[in-house]
């Protein structure tokens, strides 16, 4: 097989994983999001992160939890470098949701402009089981102010602080985007 032919393959497998992991999310499987990681992988953002399988297994389950909730992660403007046995990307991330008010998600649910838009920044390493995300780090740019019985709240962002390099206790959880996530520090 050419060097060419072998790239194209290589970068296609980490694409299919950034839309294998908005299908999990959004129809029904979120902990499964834990079996495209590496098992040593992270999952991230400046305000928390989410460390080996078990962990990002244990926050996207919380998020399965979350029953009211209907959502569509739509990542575009995908591209992937790859060299050798490691690949980096970005990705634009458009979200759409709706938290139902009767505690069900509602299908179809009432639309509105989309919850934020950000990018991915992943990094992504061969395995024998084929490619894996190893870190996935979110990044907001635009958030959308929440609603609160017909008014509208200041973004819970602006009152945010900076929890990077904090160490958590075991067990320890934050709350991001209206669900518990456990933290870990990275050193």
């Amino acid at each position: 097989m050419s060097d060419d032919l072998q790239r194209l393959l290589d970068e296609r497998a980490c694409e299919r994983l950034i839309t294998e992991y908005t299908h999990l999310v959004d129809f029904g499987n979120a902990p499964g999001i834990a079996d495209l990681f590496t098992a040593d992988g992270v999952w991230r953002t400046d305000e928390f992160s989410m460390d080996g399988q078990e962990g990002i297994r244990a926050g996207f389950s919380r998020r399965q939890a979350v029953t009211r909730r209907q959502s569509r992660h739509v990542c575009t403007n995908i591209a992937v470098t790859v060299d050798g046995d490691i690949a980096t990307g970005l990705c634009y991330l458009v979200n759409y949701r709706h938290d139902s008010e009767t505690g069900v998600a509602e299908m179809p649910a009432p639309a509105d402009v989309p919850k934020y838009v950000g990018e991915y920044h992943d990094t992504f390493v061969r395995t024998a089981d084929g490619w894996r995300f190893s870190d996935r780090y979110c990044n907001m740019t635009f958030v959308r102010p929440s609603r609160h019985k017909g008014r509208r709240v200041t973004s819970q962002l602006k009152d945010r602080k900076p929890i990077a390099g904090r160490a958590f206790a075991a067990g320890e959880f934050a709350q991001h985007d209206d669900v518990a996530m456990p933290l870990t520090s990275h050193a």
